[in-house]
C-alpha cells in the first residue's frame, strides 16, 4: 500500500535516495591507488525495492504497448547477453556471405 501511495503522489523518501559507498579491494596493483577498489553502493532496501516495481511496472507497459525494439533486448525476459551475441554472429556471417 505504502509504494501504491508514494507512486500517486509522486514522493519518495530523501533518506531513500542516500546510499552509502564501500570501497571493495580488486587485489591488484597498489593498495594507495583509487584505481586498485572497486566501488559498491549500498541502498536502502525499501527504495531498492521500488525501483524494481517502477521498472517492472514500466517494462510491462512498454511490452503490452510495442515500444521495445526487437533488435535492443536489454532486461526482457528470456532475452540476454547470449542470445544478441547470436544474432550479431549470425547478422555478420550473412553479411559476409552477401559480399
Amino acid at each position: 500500500m505504502l509504494f501504491i501511495i508514494m507512486w500517486a503522489t509522486s514522493f519518495t523518501p530523501k533518506a531513500w535516495k542516500i546510499s552509502n559507498t564501500i570501497l571493495i579491494d580488486k587485489s591488484k596493483g597498489d593498495e594507495t591507488e583509487a584505481s586498485s577498489y572497486r566501488p559498491i553502493g549500498l541502498a536502502n532496501t525499501l527504495y531498492k525495492l521500488r525501483t524494481r516495481q517502477i521498472t517492472n511496472t514500466l517494462h510491462e507497459y512498454a511490452e503490452a504497448n510495442s515500444i521495445l525494439s526487437t533488435t535492443q533486448p536489454s532486461f526482457c525476459r528470456q532475452k540476454d547477453t547470449i542470445h544478441q551475441l547470436e544474432n550479431v554472429i549470425i547478422a555478420r556471417r550473412c553479411q559476409t556471405l552477401s559480399q
